[in-house]
């Protein structure tokens, strides 16, 4: 599975918060550190160890929490109680003062505002029941099958195993045993990866008497990129005619300007993006 990245335990970071501890899975870019908050998204999964804990204030970052064992209540800028039970994921402002009630192992994708977006899906199955992520949603019904649909414009994903044990099988049969505390990172894309949109990516759960509990992320970056190509309608390997100016200062919006053959530089209205 060339395609795939294999990550335990030896992969990972481990430091201490004013709550307990935090586990770093992933960052983006691979060089970045938390603590410097040079980073466009990270992937964590944390101990909750104190009863009452305030999480760390990132104004500058989204981001999407699930709890894989245990139950907290959560409360942003004073504001009422939101109780979160097993996966089930929740998005808030990383600006927020977040105060947090009660213990438990959680899984966190923090993502940075504007340069970054993501997603963060979370199940857990029956020992019955297998798992299979799909491109899209055009995915076949087979009761033995959870399907569980992912969008195929993400550039990376990844698969981690919170508990039970699993097997993932690639298009060329390749297969690729999970254990919990582990995870498999496709760092360019599912379709770089053969995951086609009617085969999907099957992940077989291993009876062993738990079940099967996966948290899926999905991220992309440079976000400014994408989004003059889709202004502009220039696509990877089409040019454009005409002549694009870009001026970003600090403390202000990029200015992108784009003049088309024939058209007086006067015309042109700046975008603000």
């Amino acid at each position: 599975m060339a395609a795939y990245k294999l990550l335990t335990h030896d992969d990972y970071r481990t430091t201490r918060w004013s709550g307990g501890t935090t586990t770093e899975l992933a960052i983006f870019p691979r060089d970045a550190v938390y603590a410097d908050r040079n980073f466009l998204w990270r992937v964590s999964s944390a101990l909750v160890e104190d009863e009452a804990s305030d999480f760390t204030p990132l104004p500058d970052y989204d981001r999407l929490i699930a709890t894989l064992e245990g139950s907290i209540t959560l409360r942003h800028n004073g504001g009422g109680p939101i109780p979160l039970q097993p996966y089930q994921v929740h998005a808030f402002d990383g600006g927020a003062q977040t105060a947090c009630t009660g213990s438990c192992r959680d899984f966190n994708l923090i993502l940075r505002k504007g340069r970054a977006e993501g997603s963060l899906k979370a199940v857990r199955l029956p020992e019955t029941q297998d798992l299979s992520l799909f491109p899209g949603t055009d995915a076949p019904k087979e009761p033995s099958i959870h399907p569980l649909p992912l969008s195929p414009d993400y550039e990376e994903t990844l698969i981690y195993c919170a508990e039970g044990c699993c097997v993932i099988k690639d298009a060329q049969g390749l297969e690729q045993p999970l254990q919990a505390g582990q995870a498999l990172h496709a760092v360019k894309g599912l379709q770089a990866a053969g995951v086609l949109p009617r085969q999907g990516l099957p992940i077989q759960a291993v009876p062993q008497g738990h079940r099967l509990g996966v948290p899926v992320v999905q991220t992309r970056q440079d976000l400014f990129h994408q989004r003059q190509k889709r202004i502009f309608g220039i696509r990877p390997g089409h040019s454009v005619r005409g002549f694009l100016f870009f001026n970003k200062l600090p403390g202000k919006a990029a200015k992108v300007k784009l003049l088309p053959p024939g058209i007086r530089k006067d015309k042109i209205q700046g975008l603000s993006l």
